[in-house]
């Protein structure tokens, strides 16, 4: 299965870890560091870029590639992805991520060669020298008129695409104008609106404060009424008792007094 990349992803085969130090010392294969170098093996067509300017005049450019397959690179550590297809490693980098080339490193390529066949030595000849001809005068050319009536026209034609330009530009500051005044408008009638309604939310806050105070003052004046109807109630009930308690005493005296005249007379 062939992979092909896309954009500017480049499929990279990466070189061999060096197994000895500069010293001889051998460095196993749980200490070798992954190599940032490799040859590129196939690039994508490139990307499209968004032109750095204004938001609305924002555009996208298509930016090839510059590398080519075969070449050997240098690219940033930790910037590499790695993928597995059908059981081997593909290592892609970004065309941006590669720092650069190696060249004059030796062929990355085989190439064939060829056997070069040798020519026999030819007799060297002597070529008398040759009389040299004067070379005749140049006359000057003659001086080409003047197109005025082109240059007039091209001048005519400069002057329309200025007053143009300076039309468009006059149109788009009267619009800017417009829209900064129509925008403070808005906002000046988002300010008084809020004012508004803040103004009534406050009324109605504070009628609704007065309107619980009120509420309670009368709750507290019906409580003490109430209260005071309990007592005058309780009051009435203790005369009626004493004064029962007193009609029974009396009773009893006025009765026993009449027993006591009775008996005497008998």
């Amino acid at each position: 299965m062939k992979f092909r990349p896309l954009q500017d992803w480049a499929v990279i085969q990466r070189l061999d870890a060096e197994e000895k130090t500069e010293g001889g010392i051998i460095i196993p294969d749980t200490a070798r560091e992954k190599p940032s170098e490799g040859i590129i093996m196939a690039i994508g067509p490139g990307r499209y870029v968004i032109e750095k300017g204004k938001e609305k005049e924002k555009k996208k450019k298509f930016q090839p590639t510059t590398l080519k397959p075969g070449q050997r690179i240098i690219y940033a550590k930790y910037m590499a992805t790695e993928i597995e297809l059908d059981g081997e490693e593909i290592t892609l980098v970004r065309e941006e991520d590669i720092l650069g080339t190696v060249e004059g490193s030796g062929d990355l390529t085989v190439r064939e060669t060829y056997a070069v066949e040798e020519k026999p030595a030819q007799p060297v000849v002597v070529k008398e020298k040759a009389e040299i001809a004067p070379v005749p005068e140049k006359k000057p050319a003659p001086a080409k008129k003047a197109a005025p009536k082109k240059t007039a026209k091209k001048k005519a034609a400069a002057k329309k695409t200025k007053k143009a330009t300076a039309k468009k530009k006059a149109k788009k500051t009267a619009a800017k104008k417009v829209k900064k005044a129509t925008a403070k408008k808005a906002a000046a009638k988002k300010t008084a609106k809020t004012k508004k309604t803040t103004k009534k939310t406050a009324k109605k806050k504070t009628a609704a404060k007065t309107k619980k105070t009120a509420k309670k003052a009368t709750a507290k004046k019906a409580v003490k009424k109430t209260g005071s109807r309990k007592t005058a109630k309780k009051k009435a009930a203790a005369k009626k008792k004493t004064v029962k308690k007193a009609a029974k005493k009396t009773a009893s005296k006025t009765k026993k007094k009449t027993v006591k005249k009775k008996k005497k007379k008998k």
